[in-house]
């Protein structure tokens, strides 16, 4: 019998060294997926025990069944209802801690030029408004649009030093007043209410307009509806939270 010729050898050789490195590479990948579920198996339980109990949860009145209505999945309904008001609550206390470092910021801008005593004085009220973290967010979008170079804890660092009448710290701290006041929520008119600022992020999971019936003199939209019945607010107003919307997205 004739021995196999070299380039069947060959070949031979070729596939036998390309199986063994199949075979290498595979057992390599069930290796590292081993590690990574093992690695993730604490963040999955949690997770499932993070559904069981939304699925033990009572439902959210109001909202839950409007986001269901709007096709969302009865869990994922449950869940972003209750994380809308939640967060409908933190946006309120975020707003009311703007107004307070829109006034103060503004009082410093109307005394540019004046004494070191009177910005000490008045960097006194923006230290104050800079204490509440909640300012953060409004104040780095300040910055930013307004150009200002300084960082959050530069700005803080400057305030303390104007408190205690340093002339060039005083100075910049009133320039930067300046440029910062017309990009900060205008602090005059009414406070938002919880209903209101819920309402607000509610939109964004809802693109229809508010409905008025003539006939009934009253909003019968369905997004309106669900606030008043999730935030017990038979009379809420959906108007104000729709302007502060379309405020936002014209920026």
């Amino acid at each position: 019998m004739a021995a196999p010729s070299l380039d069947a050898r060959t070949s031979k050789d070729i596939e036998q060294g390309f199986l063994e490195h199949l075979t290498l590479v595979f057992v390599r990948v069930v290796k590292g997926m081993a590690i990574l579920l093992q690695q993730a198996a604490p963040v999955l339980f949690r997770m499932a025990q993070t559904i069981e109990q939304l699925e033990k949860l009572p439902p959210v009145k109001g909202y839950e069944a409007f986001l269901i209505e709007e096709g969302r999945h009865p869990l994922e309904a449950r869940f972003m209802a209750l994380l809308t008001i939640k967060l409908g609550a933190d946006l309120r206390q975020q707003r009311l801690a703007e107004r307070s470092l829109t006034s103060a910021i503004g009082r410093l801008a109307k005394v540019e030029g004046a004494g070191s005593l009177v910005i000490s004085r008045r960097a006194k009220y923006v230290a104050c408004a800079l204490n509440e973290p909640l300012v953060e967010v409004p104040l780095e979008n300040a910055r930013t649009l307004a150009g200002v170079s300084e960082s959050i804890d530069s700005l803080k660092e400057l305030v303390s030093r104007a408190m205690d009448r340093d002339a060039a710290a005083c100075r910049r701290l009133t320039e930067i007043s300046m440029a910062l006041r017309s990009h900060l929520r205008d602090p005059r008119g009414r406070i938002p209410s919880v209903a209101s600022t819920t309402h607000e992020l509610l939109l964004h999971c809802h693109k229809g307009a508010y409905t008025y019936d003539a006939y009934a003199g009253d909003m019968t939209d369905s997004a309106t509806r669900a606030t008043r019945v999730a935030m017990n607010a038979l009379d809420f107003d959906p108007r104000p939270a729709r302007r502060l919307q379309r405020a936002r997205q014209s920026r």
